[in-house]
């Protein structure tokens, strides 16, 4: 129950019966000094999500695939489009010049983010590139198709943030690098 912005873990009683007080729940990998008791009863949040298991692995790389595909296929099209979209990047005030570091964070760092290695920093990367282009290529908050792009490049730069946050998840090959150094140690 919530008092004074607190939360306590117990359960409030009824007036007609006393209700046992659920075992609070704990949330793994938690810096100390930071509660790590839940006040909610077992039955308000399945446990499929609480934890590592094959669920939270999977939307894990289905949520990678989706933030990663929108950069692959990005950068792959500048490279088709070289002429163009330097042009563009003129035309908006951005020197063309920065185009191939443009090329290699979108491509390089969709294909990072995809297999799941150097995913925090990445992460970060591509969310401050996010912004960015937002607040350059799509300031124009009048244009309804633009105001959709700037929002768009913020959600997208969100995603990138809880990803630099809880990291690739078990179907990684950081993952898969971490437990083989620790079975090799």
């Amino acid at each position: 129950m919530f008092i004074a912005g607190a939360v306590t873990n117990t359960v409030a009683a009824s007036d007609t019966a006393p209700q046992a007080s659920p075992e609070p729940q704990r949330i793994p990998d938690i810096p100390s000094g930071v509660a790590r008791d839940r006040a909610l009863p077992a039955s308000t949040m399945p446990s499929t999500f609480q934890e590592n298991t094959l669920v939270n692995a999977y939307l894990s790389l289905l949520g990678r695939v989706g933030l990663s595909l929108i950069f692959i296929i990005s950068g792959w099209g500048k490279i088709g489009g070289y002429a163009a979209t330097q042009g563009y990047m003129d035309a908006m005030g951005v020197p063309g010049a920065l185009l191939p570091l443009v090329i290699a964070l979108e491509l390089g760092g969709g294909l990072a983010i995809l297999a799941g290695v150097f995913t925090r920093w990445t992460a970060l990367a591509l969310a401050v590139f996010s912004v960015a282009s937002a607040m350059l290529f799509h300031a124009n908050l009048a244009d309804q198709v633009q105001a959709i792009m700037f929002w768009k490049n913020f959600a997208i730069a969100g995603g990138f943030l809880l990803l630099a946050a809880n990291g690739p998840g078990a179907l990684s090959l950081e993952s898969r690098l971490v437990r083989r150094t620790a079975i090799a140690h």
